[in-house]
């Protein structure tokens, strides 16, 4: 059977006749274009000793970028330091399968702070500037067997 679908490939890949209608009939050599990663670093804090933020996020996701916008918001605007680092969920299946319905996910330092949309500005203003961090809800695990469906 390996060797059969190695042949297959080979000779769709061979052909200029390879078209979506093919595709359908053997699905399983079909490949999905995935995106590239969005993990690293979004913007660095001044020092170590400054507040890190991690986002947890993936390609296209908009209520991501929202959350992204209103820190950058409080840093430019409040001259707080900090720094933030992007987390693509799907580069990980772990982190996948615990924030996949949930993201945007931010921790504090090792620690989770919300999900969802950021908190109000005060909050925000507040935490980064050396506040004290309470978490926002609870973390988020859709690895948990009562949510899975």
């Amino acid at each position: 059977m390996m060797v059969r679908a190695m042949m297959l490939t080979g000779m769709l890949r061979a052909s200029s006749a390879f078209t979506m209608s093919t595709a359908r009939s053997f699905p399983a050599l079909t490949t999905t274009k995935r995106s590239m990663s969005v993990s690293g670093e979004i913007w660095e804090g001044g020092s170590e000793d400054l507040p890190k933020l991690t986002l947890y996020t993936k390609y296209g996701c908009t209520l991501c970028d929202k959350v992204v916008d209103e820190l950058r918001s409080v840093k430019e605007e409040t001259g707080i330091d900090f720094g933030l680092d992007g987390v693509d969920i799907t580069d990980n299946f772990q982190v996948f399968d615990r924030y996949k319905y949930d993201i945007p996910v931010v921790h504090y330092g090792d620690e989770y702070w919300f999900k969802h949309r950021s908190p109000d500005r005060e909050v925000l203003e507040k935490v980064l500037g050396g506040g004290a961090f309470e978490p926002i809800g609870e973390q988020p695990d859709s690895s948990d067997a009562k949510n899975k469906k």
